[in-house]
């Protein structure tokens, strides 16, 4: 799942400047209210107005691709150019909708449409449809089956109302709090003595490339991804450089190019952020001799 941090903004209850920026138009200020009590919809609201937004408070489908990619949303610009139609820039409404849309799970819409019913109008997940979810698929039963409750003290009271929709229980699921694993698991306990063959390693290939091994984009943001989500293995295809330096990328394709001396920072910066395993570099080396 992707957990989101949340940003908390205050909402001002007279015309003015908002928070997260300097811009004053009434319009901008009902696109953050709309969103109050929607904590994800405003920590999203807050970088796009960090971002490249113009005079009229629109993002080019260029710089909402990379605003994407700062958030660890690696969808090609292409794929972004299939959900937006025609539009050639997006307002924040725009941006949230496409953020939740590509971050969407096709395995929990399954489970979601299973236990869903119909109810105020339209198609939600009741409290009690959502205590046979949990007793039936997680196995959990909540102490004198106050479900309300159990969801409150679990998630928060931020992301618990009913009914529930598509989005309040993508997020449930994929929160930090309905993780199936045990935090004692994620600490360096196991014996490091042993051959390397001896071990399970959660390892990427092509790390840097963000789609299409042949002509997608090379970012350092993937580094970062992988080593931020447990990967201990990466891999860096190292190539002569026209500058005499050498460069990483998919060689002999339409790939873009990274320098390899950024490649090698991002990762001594980001190595043991998330876990304390060695780090295994995987260099595969075509540069010419000196």
């Amino acid at each position: 799942g992707f957990c989101l941090n949340r940003y908390f903004l205050s909402q001002r209850p007279h015309m003015g400047i908002c928070n997260s920026c300097t811009c004053t138009s009434s319009q901008h200020h009902v696109e953050h209210t709309s969103y109050a009590n929607d904590p994800d919809a405003q920590w999203l609201l807050r970088e796009f107005y960090r971002s490249n937004v113009d005079n009229r408070g629109l993002l080019s489908r260029h710089d909402a691709t990379n605003l994407l990619h700062q958030l660890q949303i690696y969808s090609p610009e292409e794929v972004i150019r299939y959900y937006l139609s025609d539009n050639d820039k997006l307002n924040a409404d725009d941006f949230i909708a496409l953020f939740f849309n590509l971050q969407n799970r096709r395995e929990l819409s399954g489970l979601y449409e299973h236990y869903a019913q119909q109810s105020f109008g339209t198609r939600g997940l009741s409290f009690g449809q959502m205590h046979t979810f949990l007793n039936a698929e997680q196995k959990e039963y909540p102490v004198n089956g106050d479900i309300q409750e159990h969801l409150t003290n679990t998630f928060g009271a931020h992301l618990v109302r009913s009914p529930l929709y598509h989005d309040d229980f993508s997020r449930l699921l994929t929160s930090p709090q309905n993780s199936w694993t045990n935090p004692f698991f994620g600490k360096t306990w196991q014996d490091s003595t042993q051959p390397l063959t001896s071990y399970f390693i959660n390892s990427s290939h092509n790390t840097y490339l963000t789609g299409h091994q042949l002509h997608s984009s090379s970012r350092l943001e993937m580094y970062k991804h992988c080593l931020l989500s447990g990967c201990r293995c990466v891999e860096v295809d190292c190539w002569d450089g026209s500058s005499g330096m050498p460069i990483v990328y998919h060689g002999r394709t339409l790939t873009s190019k990274l320098k390899f001396a950024d490649v090698i920072d991002c990762i001594n910066q980001y190595a043991f952020q998330a876990s304390e395993f060695p780090v295994i570099i995987s260099l595969e080396v075509h540069c010419s001799l000196p």
